[in-house]
């Protein structure tokens, strides 16, 4: 939250000599602007972070490590441009920023984005179908249940936890369901942990969390 180090991250984006740097840079700001979003830091931050961005993206020198993060970055900013530069990344032919467009397409918290999302959780590359189940919580559409359902099953672990995650921030009686009878099921033993965790994040979202086993007479 120390707005100080807007200026030198910016910097560290726009000239550090390693694509390493600039890039982990341009998510740190990122950062920044999801936290303006929410108002846990004063708006007037986010357009000169979102200018420096831009500029960054439309370089038609930048590295395309770079330019995703940039784009990854830009996902949650409330700015004319952006859908249309998600849009343009999800049909660039190179799967890195189709990569990046679903990661974006989450951060926008858009419904506009929730077909796309769905269809890409049949890919058959395990990358995107860890993106767009993530992308599905973040935008937090009800209809994604069902389809992240499927995915629990999914052959690849780290595709099944992300759709339980993602299911835990969709909530709603359905996804409560869905992840309980997980929870009583052997088979899915390896997504114990992670539904576990996904029902206590309902739970609190819910307000139903059960306070009657804290004993408050001791310290």
């Amino acid at each position: 939250t120390d707005v100080t180090l807007v200026k030198p991250i910016i910097a560290l984006m726009q000239t550090d000599a390693s694509d390493d740097v600039r890039a982990a840079a341009a998510a740190a700001l990122g950062h920044y602007v999801l936290l303006a979003e929410w108002g846990q830091l004063p708006a007037h931050i986010s357009p000169p972070i979102i200018e420096a961005l831009l500029a960054t993206y439309d370089d038609e020198e930048t590295a395309v490590p770079l330019k995703r993060a940039a784009l990854e970055a830009l996902g949650t900013a409330h700015h004319p441009r952006i859908a249309q530069l998600i849009e343009q990344a999800y049909e660039d032919r190179r799967f890195e920023m189709q990569l990046s467009a679903v990661f974006a397409m989450g951060g926008s918290a858009d419904s506009r984005w929730l077909p796309i999302i769905l269809d890409e959780m049949e890919n058959p590359a395990v990358e995107m179908r860890v993106e767009a189940a993530r992308a599905a919580g973040l935008i937090g559409g009800s209809d994604a249940v069902e389809a992240l359902a499927n995915l629990v099953v999914d052959s690849e672990l780290s595709v099944a936890v992300m759709a339980v995650d993602a299911m835990g921030q969709i909530g709603g009686d359905r996804a409560q369901s869905i992840l309980a009878s997980i929870l009583d099921d052997l088979e899915f033993e390896q997504l114990h942990e992670a539904v576990s965790e996904a029902l206590e994040e309902l739970a609190i979202l819910g307000g139903d969390v059960d306070f009657d086993w804290i004993d408050f007479d001791e310290d």
